[in-house]
């Protein structure tokens, strides 16, 4: 909204990233004032300042303080990274889980999530790789001979995720049987 306590507002302008675009002016609010709008749409991830002017019947113009926005819709990638196992793996006992999230936005949130055969655990997201990437790690233990399926979940703090691929892994403890034939 601007105002002006003598004349009546006659225009606004929007500064989006350094240039100048015609806004909107709507009807007018108790008296001199008026509401000015412009949606902005389709706007690729990244950063962005604005900052409004407005103009009186007078020709004063009047500046908002310059602000900031951040769009961010991609979700993190989320993958695989030794020692995890290769999909369609046997395994003795255990299966070590260990992704690396990647968010290019560098907002990475505070966990991720393992999907292990169908039941969600949190597991903590560990220190920065690189500055937009972090790890997130499991040891599964003392598993039962049986086949299992897995992948991990991460997100950003905006709420974006996204999911690594789904691992399959067989669990096998039981030596084979040597017979002898005669």
């Amino acid at each position: 909204t601007a105002t002006d306590s003598l004349t009546i507002i006659t225009g606004c302008t929007l500064e989006w990233n350094g240039v100048n675009e015609t806004m909107t002016l709507n009807s007018s609010v108790q008296g001199l004032g008026r509401f000015c709008f412009v949606n902005k749409t389709s706007l690729a991830d990244g950063n962005y300042t604005y900052r409004v002017f407005a103009n009186d019947s007078a020709n004063n113009t009047a500046a908002s303080a310059t602000r900031h926005a951040f769009v961010d819709t991609t979700g993190p990638t989320v993958s695989f990274v030794t020692p995890t196992p290769a999909n369609d793996t046997y395994t003795v006992g255990y299966v070590y889980v260990n992704v690396t999230a990647t968010d290019t936005s560098n907002i990475l949130g505070g966990n991720c999530t393992l999907e292990w055969n169908g039941v969600n655990e949190t597991i903590q997201m560990n220190s920065s790789i690189n500055g937009n990437s972090r790890f997130c790690f499991v040891n599964k233990t003392s598993l039962s001979n049986a086949n299992y399926t897995y992948r991990v979940f991460a997100n950003d703090s905006v709420n974006n995720s996204a999911a690594s691929a789904t691992r399959h892994a067989t669990v096998d403890t039981t030596p084979p049987e040597i017979n002898f034939v005669t």
